[in-house]
């Protein structure tokens, strides 16, 4: 029932014109691990994922779509996608998510924020952006919020391009004590080493 009423005073609201804030509020707070593979969510730009919130709108974009044979959340423009409210605290956690690009000049920026809504937007804090490479395949990504120190317990994946991006495979995990290697690279290969 929550889920229609949500579809409903989102359907309602964006035929006006307005750009909103709408969102199906869970009666409790994620477990940890979280994972959103959007395989179970209804596709096309009058659905949203359950306990996600859309908080800003460019046109129907973010919403969940097919891309292949992978459901998967597709962004363009500036739109702005909370995920649903985390039961531990954000500093012991990260987010790891697949993103692929058709244009380059596309970013996404992970923040946090105490509620999501646009009247809480001075408590937003940006955590990481990242800029994609435009190769049309899947990257796999992953941000940590082991430096904020706030009280925010929700995660924001804003999306700033003038071309389709596409996340799939959003997972929110407790960071491990070691972290995985990153920007490995080899030097001076030659035939005998």
């Amino acid at each position: 029932m929550k889920n229609i009423l949500h579809r409903i005073l989102f359907l309602s609201l964006f035929c006006l014109g307005f750009s909103i804030s709408a969102h199906a509020q869970c009666d409790t707070p994620e477990p940890i691990p979280y994972n959103m593979n959007f395989e179970s969510c209804y596709t096309g730009p009058t659905n949203f994922v359950d306990c996600w919130t859309k908080m800003q709108a460019s046109g129907n974009y973010p919403y969940p779509t097919l891309q292949g044979v992978e459901q998967c959340m597709v962004f363009n423009g500036y739109c702005i996608a909370a995920l649903p409210e985390m039961s531990q605290p954000l500093s012991n956690l990260r987010i790891s998510f697949d993103v692929k690009v058709q244009n380059v000049n596309n970013q996404i920026t992970i923040s946090i924020i105490d509620f999501p809504d646009w009247s809480d937007a001075e408590s937003m804090v940006d955590i990481e952006t990242i800029t994609l490479p435009a190769t049309g395949t899947f990257y796999h990504r992953e941000v940590h919020f082991d430096t904020y120190q706030g009280t925010g317990r929700y995660i924001l994946i804003q999306h700033d391009g003038t071309a389709v991006s596409y996340i799939d495979n959003v997972v929110v995990d407790e960071m491990p004590d070691c972290l995985n290697p990153v920007g490995v690279e080899a030097s001076n290969i030659g035939s005998q080493t």
